[in-house]
């Protein structure tokens, strides 16, 4: 990679940082760490109170990305199948199968957020 590379992608990631911290005030770190694991292509675990712009902070990541959002929340009867793939019975009484959050975003960019992950089993 060319120092003029290194560069554009610098500017990239500082100019993302940027719209991350006019969605969120006050969490420079958090957003700091959060564009670290993205550039890593690794995977984040939010903490916080209600009202902390968990969801928020994740949302801007998408959209100044230019990738999806998907949100799934946590349940006690939520099983691992689920995130790929669930079945149901259509209005005519047929069986259907229909692509989970995983499989809906496929190969495409998006920010994934499990929404209460210490429920699921």
């Amino acid at each position: 990679m060319t120092e003029q590379q290194l560069g554009d992608w610098r500017a990239k990631a500082l100019a993302l940082e940027n719209l991350l911290g006019q969605a969120i005030i006050g969490q420079p770190t958090v957003i700091r760490q959060l564009l670290i694991a993205i550039f890593a292509r690794g995977h984040v675990l939010l903490e916080g109170s209600v009202g902390t712009g968990k969801t928020t902070l994740l949302r801007a990541a998408a959209q100044g990305l230019g990738g999806a959002y998907q949100r799934v929340e946590g349940s006690i009867d939520l099983l691992p199948a689920d995130l790929i793939y669930y079945t149901y019975l259509d209005g005519n009484g047929k069986p259907r199968v229909e692509e989970g959050p995983l499989l809906k975003q496929g190969e495409r960019l998006a920010v994934f957020f499990f929404n209460e992950i210490n429920r699921a089993r």
